[in-house]
């Protein structure tokens, strides 16, 4: 049973989702693809049809957006030694501009409408559903949301992340209490 609204939201579109009907096509695999794919999902004892479908969703809800926002692939140890460059204000201010600019801006294209949930499911998209930018968890005890960002990529990183959520949800009136440290950064957000 959902203990939130967004998760009922959520449940209540994977229901949707799941009336729309699949269709059976064929398609024509490249041999060396195949037999990779084939290999994989041995490994991962799923069907190919799962990774093929994952791999389309990834391409159509994903790949053909990331491009036009800019998003590009890193190292973890390339952007850990980046924010570590900076001053802990620094990082907070490219956070306080990235939450204003393009996290907003990507929000409003997606969704078409800034809100509690669908800033939640952007965040998620950018953490650990897409993006991959850190890993995403969020819990709700019926009067406190808590979100959080692990990354292993040190202090600084911390703090950017921590100025994105305060600006995300500080605009929706909401309170925010973060944690930071080291490896991850966690989000309290009150009404």
């Amino acid at each position: 049973m959902a203990n939130s609204l967004t998760e009922l939201k959520l449940e209540v579109e994977r229901v949707e989702l799941a009336r729309v009907p699949s269709e059976t096509r064929t398609i024509r695999l490249e041999g060396e693809v195949l037999l990779k794919l084939e290999e994989l999902a041995k490994q991962e004892s799923v069907s190919i049809s799962f990774i093929i479908n994952k791999a389309l969703r990834r391409h159509v809800e994903w790949e053909i957006y990331a491009e036009k926002f800019g998003f590009m692939m890193a190292f973890t140890a390339k952007m850990r030694r980046i924010y570590e460059s900076l001053t802990d204000e620094e990082a907070r201010e490219l956070g306080r501009q990235s939450a204003e600019n393009e996290h907003s801006e990507f929000i409003n294209f997606w969704f078409k409408r800034i809100d509690f949930d669908t800033t939640l499911k952007a965040l998620e998209i950018l953490g650990s559903d897409y993006a991959r930018s850190f890993k995403f968890e969020h819990s709700f005890d019926g009067n406190v949301h808590t979100v959080i960002f692990k990354h292993d990529r040190g202090p600084r990183t911390s703090a950017f992340y921590a100025e994105i959520a305060r600006v995300l949800f500080n605009r929706l009136n909401m309170k925010v209490d973060t944690v930071e440290s080291d490896q991850q950064l966690t989000v309290i957000v009150r009404n």
